[in-house]
């Protein structure tokens, strides 16, 4: 079987060495990981709020139902 994409947290050393073995393969960041980081700089008492609205748009079966 033919690697066709890695999906992959954003930490420097696992993003290096995937370009070094796997250079041509197409890399997709992590969506629990992309979650984290964006409410990590979301004031506490709006986190469930966006959250939310992180989920909609992230698993949305369309781009219309990702725009809510």
């Amino acid at each position: 079987m033919l690697l066709q994409l890695i999906i992959s947290g954003g930490n420097p050393g696992l993003l290096r060495a995937i370009g070094d073995v796997w250079a041509n393969v197409p890399r997709q960041r992590c969506v629990v990981h992309r979650i984290w980081n964006v409410l990590a700089r979301v004031p506490k008492k709006r986190q469930a709020e966006i959250k939310r609205a992180l989920h909609r748009i992230f698993y949305a079966a369309s781009p219309g139902d990702a725009k809510g």
